[in-house]
């Protein structure tokens, strides 16, 4: 909060904030600190991984697809972006998607942790 006061216009004050509620739980007001980083800087791509993780986990698939898709138009190479939206696409069913985004993922993660999860996953597919 401190830090908001601060710099009100900095789009990872909220980011920051919102990613502490995530921790929390507080998945709508994540979301609402996730949109205003998202508008005071649209380019910022941990915002829309981060709202997109907020849908998810409200079991808002669809939500969650449209942010992570935007997070890997931004970046292409963003491998974590590739794995949530794997895993929102199997939760919705569609398993080839998920598997071609978790084999996007395993490609360009060099994230151990993260390339061990998109394999893990992949084999349950």
């Amino acid at each position: 909060d401190k830090a908001i006061v601060l710099a009100p216009r900095l789009a990872e004050a909220y980011n920051g904030r919102g990613y502490v509620y995530a921790r929390q739980s507080q998945f709508d007001r994540a979301i609402a600190d996730y949109d205003k980083a998202i508008e005071l800087d649209p380019r910022l791509v941990i915002a829309y991984d981060g709202r997109g993780l907020m849908y998810r986990n409200k079991g808002e698939f669809d939500k969650a697809i449209v942010d992570f898709t935007k997070a890997v138009e931004l970046d292409p190479n963003y491998a974590k972006a590739y794995f949530n939206r794997a895993y929102a696409y199997n939760k919705k069913g569609d398993k080839a998607q998920a598997k071609s985004d978790l084999e996007k993922c395993i490609q360009l993660s060099t994230d151990a942790e993260l390339t061990k999860a998109a394999k893990q996953l992949l084999e349950r597919l």
